[in-house]
């Protein structure tokens, strides 16, 4: 459940009391000041948001299969706050054709996960494996919870209103525990999903996409953290970010998971990935992280900044979580610094001191932070505190799947994953 105070209207919100700054942030895709409560406190920071109606055009699409997809979500009788579809069933990817059309992956978020079970279950019994006989929708929630907080259901044939058939996989997740991946990179797993184009649907964006733009402009600044030469393209660009969330992942190792799957991602979605990211990137060049470079009017080359302060900068503004799992890595060998940084301090123990970090000045100084931009380490550092991130959420998620879906169906799946794999 979300946090009673903001439960019931949706989260609170704090509003800038002078209409020309309201109008103003309205035109912005993206500010650090706006997200300063999030910075400092992760999710719980949500209750002193600014206004959602932050300008989230970059993140609304149009799917191949948009009509139908809409069909089949209106034949879910339970409650859905928000639906997304992904993935080479919503957006074309390199490696399908015409007659190799995959199943339509979807992810709903719900206020109360049991509740949602409940009705499906009722709805849907067929959906299910047979864990619903061993205590229906409670054992499900109990499921669900476990590893990156997310119930799949996959290779599902639903009828939609006009009788259309179609094979899906849906996931469910409780709206808190999406948000708090959004805002804190808890798992990385449904933050990860969000870190590409993806189709939205339902009618509850604001608040959902507020914190996914916080999520897309921390992608992004990892992305570039990860890339080794200081020049790169928006190609190299968007498959660094691609890759974040496969980071650790088991199945990327065992043969589970397509290894050109960034790859054939960006090469289908560029334009998506431009439009997804094109204000960001904006908003990196005006804060001089990135300079353009000499590049063609459709693929931009960038030049990223050897200014250490500028990275120490976009190192404070990470997610909470992820920011604690990278910082431990310094703790020892920066312990001077630290010991004169409670900002810093206080990330590390998860000691929340009064949000006096002043991101309208690009941060107060940060001896540590300082620090930790300027090690030469710090690239496999960031590639740790992914795996750290990620590795175990997705272990659970693979084991559950085995429950979730039934032994067939979980057979079936890992080896049309493993097909493309050894066909890759």
């Amino acid at each position: 459940m979300l946090h009673s105070k903001a439960y019931s209207a949706g989260l609170r919100v704090a509003r800038p009391r002078n209409a020309f700054l309201t109008s103003l942030y309205r035109l912005l895709h993206y500010d650090d000041r706006y997200y300063k409560h999030i910075v400092c406190r992760g999710y719980d920071g949500m209750e002193k948001v600014p206004p959602t109606d932050v300008c989230d055009r970059n993140q609304l699409f149009e799917g191949n299969s948009e009509a139908n997809v809409e069909r089949l979500l209106q034949s879910f009788k339970s409650s859905i706050e928000v639906s997304f579809g992904y993935g080479s069933g919503v957006f074309q990817q390199s490696g399908y054709t015409g007659k190799s059309t995959p199943q339509i992956d979807l992810i709903h978020l719900v206020r109360n996960a049991q509740s949602f079970h409940e009705g499906n279950l009722h709805q849907y019994p067929e959906h299910y494996s047979g864990i619903k006989y061993f205590g229906g929708s409670h054992a499900i929630e109990k499921v669900q919870r476990l590893g990156a907080g997310i119930y799949f259901n996959p290779y599902v044939k639903m009828k939609d209103e006009s009788g259309r058939t179609s094979l899906i996989k849906y996931g469910t997740i409780e709206l808190r525990d999406a948000l708090l991946d959004l805002t804190e990179w808890s798992s990385l797993y449904i933050a990860g999903r969000l870190q590409k184009p993806v189709k939205l649907m339902h009618n509850f964006r604001p608040l959902f996409t507020f914190a996914n733009q916080y999520n897309l402009k921390n992608a992004l600044a990892v992305g570039i953290l990860l890339i080794k030469p200081q020049n790169f393209d928006e190609y190299e660009l968007y498959e660094s970010i691609t890759k974040i969330s496969y980071l650790g992942d088991l199945r990327m190792l065992v043969g589970g998971e397509n290894p050109n799957k960034a790859k054939n991602i960006v090469s289908k979605q560029y334009d998506s990935f431009k439009k997804l990211y094109g204000p960001l990137i904006d908003y990196m060049v005006t804060r001089g992280v990135l300079a353009r470079v000499n590049g063609d009017d459709d693929v931009a080359k960038f030049s990223r900044t050897s200014d250490s302060r500028k990275i120490s900068n976009l190192l404070q503004t990470l997610p909470i979580q992820f920011r604690r799992k990278l910082y431990k890595q310094f703790e020892n060998k920066y312990a001077s610094a630290l010991s004169q940084d409670p900002i810093a301090q206080s990330t590390i123990t998860g000691k929340v001191l009064r949000e006096s970090a002043n991101l309208d000045n690009n941060m107060l100084a940060s001896p540590f932070a300082d620090s930790v931009a300027s090690d030469p380490q710090l690239r496999k550092s960031v590639v740790r505190a992914i795996k750290q991130t990620v590795a175990y959420p997705a272990l659970v998620q693979t084991i559950k799947g085995i429950f979730s879906a039934g032994l067939m169906k979980s057979v079936q799946y890992a080896w049309e994953k493993n097909t493309k794999f050894r066909n890759s």
